[in-house]
């Protein structure tokens, strides 16, 4: 008997309040909830749908009204009759500056046909990463960005890093009717792989975020 979560990292990026975490049991046995410790004052968890063992859907909300502007991380522990769980929870405030995570691919995506049409190439300048995308036909797309360290025309890829618009768990649909810009969301390395899954962007779309050479 084992307990198990929806995900194992959940990225609030400087725009998201709320993401959703589902705790489900597995095994001959139900796995009981007896408690999730958040350490950070900025983030709380409620209840949303659970039953009388804990185990069903639960709101991770985060509140910026307090932090200086910079980019925040906190583990979220979940303590079960089975075993416990971690889960890591990252937000950015304000005109946040990310790492140097060196080349980053900026991809957007067609979901509707599982094509990657626009790639763009970036390095980072002053602690952020720049891309733009010109002649892009109008169209419901998802954005991505990660980096490629194998060199497999993959990102997002166990060990690498990886990021999408608005959250890499819980990723957007960029309606694109006119021209857009200021689209801007944090990229960082993957800190948790479960065996056999793709994580982030990769797990959320369940196809091979694939780079264009």
């Amino acid at each position: 008997t084992r307990l198990s979560a929806s995900t194992t990292a959940l990225n609030f990026g400087n725009t998201r309040d709320a993401l959703e975490l589902v705790l489900s049991s597995s095994g001959d046995n139900i796995a009981r909830v007896l408690e999730i410790d958040s350490p950070a004052s900025w983030l709380t968890v409620h209840a949303t749908q659970t039953g009388t063992n804990g185990l069903g859907r639960y709101t991770l909300r985060a509140d910026r009204s307090q932090l200086a502007n910079g980019i925040y991380s906190t583990i979220l522990t979940i303590r079960s009759s089975a075993n416990t769980l971690q889960v890591r929870a990252q937000i950015a405030v304000g005109e946040f500056s990310s790492s140097d995570l060196g080349t980053l691919y900026i991809l957007l995506y067609h979901p509707a046909t599982e094509v990657v049409v626009e790639q763009a190439v970036a390095r980072v300048d002053a602690g952020e990463y720049h891309y733009r995308f010109d002649n892009v036909v109008g169209g419901d797309y998802r954005l991505f960005a990660g980096t490629d360290a194998d060199n497999d025309l993959l990102i997002c890829d166990a060990g690498e890093a990886c990021g999408a618009w608005l959250t890499s768990d819980q990723p957007a649909t960029l309606v694109l009717d006119r021209n857009r810009d200021a689209i801007n969301f944090p990229a960082d390395y993957l800190v948790s792989i479960p065996s056999a899954q793709r994580v982030g962007a990769a797990q959320a779309e369940r196809v091979p975020l694939r780079r264009i050479n």
